[in-house]
């Protein structure tokens, strides 16, 4: 049972991807409509909305990713 996360973008809330690569599934909003969805690790390869969210909170979209893949071989 994973919760919702939520990304706020604005200058007040910059650290919503801490712990996203623990997640197996990202929603994208945007507007209200899912623009994008997948691992994380997907996502940053695909360089969308989600690796723009991530480079903007300043957080390392390498090390998302590299996390990402790591738990998606565990898990496989």
């Amino acid at each position: 049972d994973q919760g919702e996360v939520q990304v706020d973008d604005s200058p007040d809330n910059c650290s919503p991807t801490v712990d996203i690569a623990d997640y197996d599934r990202v929603f994208v909003m945007h507007k209200g409509s899912i623009v994008e969805e997948g691992s994380p690790a997907d996502l940053i390869r695909k360089k969308g909305l989600f690796y723009n969210m991530v480079q903007s909170t300043g957080k390392n979209a390498a090390d998302i990713h590299k996390r990402s893949e790591t738990k998606q071989k565990v898990a496989d």
